[in-house]
């Protein structure tokens, strides 16, 4: 979504690179704001990598943050992983967010046969 360079990137965070376990989802929403408060106490800017969708309500559809507690991410990737098969993140008060804060965002289907 959207088109441009994002620059500053000082570091990534990278979520549930194993099995992830839905009945987990909101610890790791609370360990994502923890590295977020981090990051922006060092004014570092960072790429965010996480299966399902960010800032869902249902765990069992991605991790269940808030937009403070990813708010110095300058790029979000959603991964749908066997578990979490996702749709881009669409909804009105998250593309709000991304667009008027200038974040950059990717919606990645594994299981595309597109390249």
């Amino acid at each position: 979504m959207g088109n441009g360079i994002i620059s500053n990137i000082t570091g990534y965070n990278l979520c549930g690179t194993g099995k992830v376990r839905h009945l987990r989802t909101t610890q790791m929403a609370d360990e994502i704001n923890a590295i977020n408060d981090k990051m922006l106490k060092a004014n570092a800017r960072y790429v965010l990598i996480g299966p399902g969708r960010w800032g869902t309500k249902d765990r069992f559809l991605g991790i269940p943050v808030t937009w403070p507690q990813i708010s110095n991410a300058k790029v979000i990737v959603e991964v749908d992983l066997p578990d979490f098969h996702l749709d881009a993140s669409l909804g009105s008060h998250f593309f709000h967010n991304v667009t008027s804060m200038n974040v950059g965002y990717f919606s990645i289907n594994q299981g595309s046969k597109r390249q």
